[in-house]
This record gives structure tokens, sequence and C-alpha cells, in this order.
């Protein structure tokens, strides 16, 4: 959680859940985002594919310029898949943020390098193609 945490104090953007404020007490820890009201991409999906191409693009746009934000400084979220992009508004299909930082990590960028940082751990022999 403190990893978490502090991740989320060093980002920025429109396209990332804000935290605002986090609160302790003796045995537990209380954080407090932004509210996101509408639902997970997951669950939108029907609707979602429903939408022109110019949308559509720009949902995409926006969700990659957040990630392109976490990268510039070196996190990477780990976990970034349908259930953890949500809507802000029950309305709006396009007004998409990452959430879920849970598994998200600092990075040394000389240590991830093409393919082979992006391998599966479940293959640890896995032989070069071609």
């Amino acid at each position: 959680m403190l990893r978490e945490t502090s991740i989320l104090r060093r980002v920025d953007h429109p396209s990332i859940v804000k935290l605002y404020e986090v609160y302790e007490d003796e045995s537990n820890v209380f954080l407090v985002y932004e509210l996101l009201q509408g639902k997970d991409l997951r669950s939108k999906l029907s609707e979602l594919l429903c939408l022109d191409e110019k949308s559509l693009s720009d949902c995409l746009w926006k969700l990659l310029h957040g990630l392109a934000h976490l990268h510039s400084r070196n996190i990477m979220h780990k976990d970034l898949r349908l259930e953890n992009i949500f809507l802000r508004a029950p309305t709006s299909l396009t007004d998409a943020c990452i959430s879920n930082f849970n598994l998200a990590d600092f990075t040394d960028p000389s240590k991830c390098i093409g393919p082979a940082a992006l391998l599966p751990p479940a293959k640890p022999n896995y032989k070069k193609y071609g």
C-alpha cells in the first residue's frame, strides 16, 4: 500500500485516477480517491463497441497518454486491463481513467529492454524464436 500511495502522489494526469488523501489509524489505512461514478470498461464493452471510430480513438488516445505519463516517470502499472479502467461518469463512454495501482511499481529503465522484459514468469526457459 505504501508503494501505491507513493506512485499515485507522483502522477498528475487526467487519464489517471487521483489520490486525494491518506488517513491512518492504529490498524487501518484509508485512501481517498476521486469519485468515479461510471463502471469499468469490461462491463461497458458492448456499448463501447457501438461508438464511432473517432470517439473510440479519442478515448484510447487519452488512455495511452496516461500510460506514457506513467512510463515517463519510470512507473509500470503491471495490471492494465479493462477491469482497471473506469469511466468517470455513467453517461460518458469516452472519459476514462486508469486505476488500481496495487501491483504498480517503480522500474529501472535500463533493466527493461525489449520483449524479454515482457516474458511471462511461467516460461523461464524461453527459447529465442527465429
